[in-house]
């Protein structure tokens, strides 16, 4: 566990890190091109996360293990999810908020709150005996 949560910082300070590299390169560049080079290289990340399907699956693999196999459990009573929906949970389950997920999926913002009442909803009916682990999460 400590391995792992580990791993995990090292590519969040990674992240902060190559954001920090790009504002210092610009530095002499101008205020106005700093701000665009670091706005662009967000975006990248951002494109990253939402279209790179292998660091998908290790995403999906970390919160299964950190909340002991939810996102298994959630497909299972689910039933068939697009891969949309099933990052969508990925990203609620992980803290992500609103405006968050919907510029990593290219949702408007009201579509995002709509999809995560409509989930709860859906979990809320559910005769499964991991829906109140479900509702804490999300």
């Amino acid at each position: 566990m400590q391995q792992t949560n580990a791993l995990l910082f090292k590519n969040q300070f990674s992240i902060i890190g190559d954001l920090c590299k790009t504002y210092l390169r610009t530095e002499k560049s101008g205020e106005s091109y700093r701000k665009d080079a670091v706005y662009r290289r967000v975006q990248d990340i951002l494109s990253n996360i939402s279209s790179d399907d292998s660091l998908h699956a290790q995403f999906e693999e970390q919160i299964n293990h950190d909340y002991f196999n939810i996102i298994d459990h959630l497909k299972a009573d689910l039933g068939e999810l697009s891969p949309t929906d099933e990052r969508f949970l990925c990203y609620m389950i992980a803290g992500f908020d609103s405006s968050t997920i919907s510029s990593i999926l290219g949702l408007s913002l009201g579509n995002v709150y709509t999809k995560r009442s409509r989930l709860k909803d859906r979990i809320r009916q559910l005769d499964s005996p991991y829906r109140e682990q479900y509702l804490q999460v999300l």
